[in-house]
Order: C-alpha cells, then structure tokens, then sequence
C-alpha cells in the first residue's frame, strides 16, 4: 500500500511542472501487477485524454481532434489502457514482450498519418506535452499487444468473418477478466 500512495504522490508532482499546457494532472488509475516483479503502473488523465483525441481522428476524421471528449469515450479509453497494461504485462511475463525499432515506428507512422499532417498530431503532443519516451511507451505497448494478441488469439478454422471477429473478441474480453481478477485495478475518476 505504501508503494501504491508513493506512485500515486509522484504521479501528480511529476506532471506538476506541466501544469501550464493541461493542467494539474492527477492520476486516474493505479494498476498493481499480480507478482513481485510486476510491481505498479499509474495511468494519469493526460494520457486518457491524449490517446481519447488519437481514438476520435481514427474512428471520425481529423477534423473532430479539438471536439469535447464525452465520459462515455475517456472511461473506454480509460479500461482501454488498464486492459493494454495487464496484456502487456502477460506478453512480457511469457517473454513475448520484444518489439523491433520498426514495428514501433510502423505503430506510430499508422497513428501520424490519420491525422494528416504532422503538425497536427505535433499539436497534439505539444497540448498534453507528451514526451517521447511516453510517446514511444504508448506506440511500444499497444504493438505488444497487437502482435501478442494475433499470435495468440485466432479465429476457429472456417467461421465467417463476423462469427470469428466476436469469438476473438469474446476470447479476448475472457482473457482481460482473468488478468483483471489477478490484479488489483483501482479506478480513481
């Protein structure tokens, strides 16, 4: 628990010093890792909201990037990111945890290039003042998850295209619950 109130004190100092672009940030969810070598992670609401802006220009256009972020979408973003966490946790737990240099990069051609121009996605780094290391943390875990998840969760041999997408879909929902009830996920907003 000392550990948790530790992270949870650092998280906030941590960002203070950013205060000025998105304001006092403060940690949204504390997700404490089933073994000892685990340890914690902490998910603060500028990258909810940052990864929320990359979720609108990918689902509706560049256009909507300055749009109001509803509660609806930064709670999915919210489990979205907790649910990245334990998967990447149990990819690297079994080992599977190696990314190349390209794949990295390859993650964040994908995401630059639906907002059109750089400047814009630059907007958006500049906003919430992301770093590059948390930037490539980002782009780092979410291809993790991407590869580990093809290489471990496939569709039955045969089934249609949406009987397959829902049964990867179900699989991987059944998966993140088991991960979630060995870990101890607090949700703070």
């Amino acid at each position: 628990m000392r550990i948790a109130g530790a992270i949870l004190w650092l998280g906030l100092v941590a960002r203070t010093a950013r205060a000025d672009r998105v304001g006092v940030d403060r940690v949204v969810a504390v997700v404490e890792l089933p073994d000892a070598e685990g340890g914690v992670r902490i998910v603060l609401a500028s990258t909810v909201e940052a990864i929320a802006r990359m979720r609108i220009v990918e689902r509706r256009s560049v256009d909507f990037l300055w749009s109001p972020i509803s509660g609806e979408l930064r709670a999915a973003v919210l489990d979205e990111v907790v649910n990245e966490i334990l998967l990447y946790h149990e990819a690297e737990r079994l080992g599977l945890e190696r990314v190349s240099a390209e794949g990295i990069e390859e993650e964040r051609a994908r995401t630059v290039a639906r907002f059109v121009e750089p400047a814009r996605f630059q907007a958006l780094v500049d906003v919430y003042d992301l770093t590059d290391a948390e930037l490539r943390e980002i782009f780092t875990r979410r291809r993790v998850v991407r590869e580990f998840l093809a290489a471990n969760v496939a569709p039955a041999a045969g089934a249609g295209i949406s009987t397959a997408a829902a049964t990867v879909r179900e699989d991987v929902e059944r998966w993140v619950r088991t991960l979630r009830s060995r870990a101890k996920v607090r949700v703070l907003e």
